[in-house]
């Protein structure tokens, strides 16, 4: 099968790690398809004030090549003003590349403009489109002129494929069929999140053997929960004298932390470990008791997969995919926004026994799952066009 991949979030030479989970779903589809990634981008001019606050532009880098054949091409924007057009401009910038490559299939990622975009070529050049989001290309707030471009693209492409039920159910209350709007969780590198020996992992950590470990993983702002989490170690620490709480990550309200750690009485309990790569974050989780995500709100979170993957049991909020991957058998969930019901939570937790290797046999999901499940509705959506082209054809004899 022949695909072409539209997506903004892709790696480029300046973000090299941008949009992983689509890259990762994109490497294994390479693998067994005939695949190219056009990789579209607003370009602004090169005037301050008409420059988005939201948006750095790099002009394409041609020469860079992630390992799947990639094209980065751009269209031209203004902030606010030409946001109507943003679709309509994408679509004239791809439509020659994907006219020239003739896949069988488009898979989008992101929805307004690129998905609108590649829902306009597949119509004209009769090709199925397969759309994918993310969680905030179909946020309750979108505004006027997105919700009506993402409307139309939801009730006019072949399929769809969400991070999360809950994702999947407003996808189809903005126009998707339900036969074909299908959940595909991420998935996660099975070769380095896995159990391993957390003795191991603290004496290499240079961690107390005895003590209780809480980690985090991510972007250190106030949705991801993280006074909440402070909060909550705050009101262990009577319970747990020697508990820990590692953050692992950087940004955002990461120059307060000292401070409120210190206004709670938990500064010798809390170390912030900044940022860290795949294979440290596996060895943080190896060490830890539980692993914890009181974010306000998510997509898919990969790392709520991969501690799962590497037998940690998870207390999380019930927000995005996080209902969708953890249960009873695997941790607790509490609603976000609440330092007391999270404190409870970790308290079940850090009292309960749990088996990694039981916890991970229930998550074994690696990224080439996520690609076979994306192929499927593909060939799915493919199989109905040619089906309804063949008629049409016998229908027109």
């Amino acid at each position: 099968m022949k695909i072409a991949v539209v997506t903004p979030l892709f790696p480029i030479r300046q973000e090299p790690f941008r949009g992983q989970p689509i890259y990762l779903t994109v490497r294994e589809l390479a693998k067994v398809t005939d695949l190219h990634v056009f990789c579209p981008q607003a370009k602004y001019p090169p005037i301050s004030f008409l420059q988005p606050k939201s948006y750095v532009y790099y002009p394409p880098d041609t020469s860079y090549q992630p390992d799947v054949p990639t094209t980065y091409l751009e269209y031209p924007a203004l902030p606010l003003i030409s946001r109507p057009l943003n679709g309509w401009a994408c679509y004239r910038s791809v439509l020659p590349h994907i006219k020239r490559y003739q896949p069988d299939a488009i898979l989008s990622y992101w929805l307004y403009p690129e998905g609108y975009a590649s829902m306009l070529v597949g119509k004209e050049l009769d090709i199925p489109v397969v759309v994918g989001a993310r969680g905030s290309d179909l946020s309750a707030n979108l505004d006027s002129v997105v919700r009506s471009k993402t409307q139309k693209t939801m009730s006019q492409v072949d399929g769809a494929v969400m991070v999360s039920e809950e994702l999947r159910q407003r996808a189809i209350s903005f126009g998707g069929n339900p036969e074909t709007v299908r959940t595909v969780l991420n998935g996660c590198d099975t070769n380095i999140f896995h159990p391993q020996d957390r003795h191991l992992a603290r004496r290499d950590l240079s961690l107390p053997e005895d003590s209780k470990i809480i980690l985090f993983v991510g972007h250190l702002n106030a949705a991801k929960g993280v006074r909440e989490l402070f909060t909550a170690v705050s009101q262990l620490k009577a319970q747990y004298p020697g508990i820990k709480l590692v953050m692992v990550g950087d940004g955002g309200i990461q120059q307060e932390l000292p401070a409120l750690a210190s206004s709670l009485g938990i500064e010798s309990n809390v170390y912030l470990a900044g940022k860290a790569k795949a294979p440290e974050i596996s060895r943080w989780l190896a060490a830890a008791d539980v692993f914890s995500l009181p974010s306000y709100a998510e997509g898919c979170p990969n790392v709520v997969i991969e501690a799962l993957a590497c037998g940690r049991p998870v207390v999380a909020t019930t927000v995005g995919a996080i209902p969708d991957l953890v249960s009873e058998k695997t941790g607790l969930l509490v609603p976000p926004r609440d330092a007391s019901a999270l404190s409870v939570a970790l308290d079940k937790v850090l009292r309960q026994e749990w088996n990694s290797e039981v916890i991970a046999g229930l998550w074994n999901r690696g990224w080439d799952q996520v690609a076979r499940e994306t192929l499927s509705l593909l060939e799915s959506v493919s199989s109905k066009k040619i089906l309804k082209l063949n008629r049409i054809n016998l229908t027109s004899e």
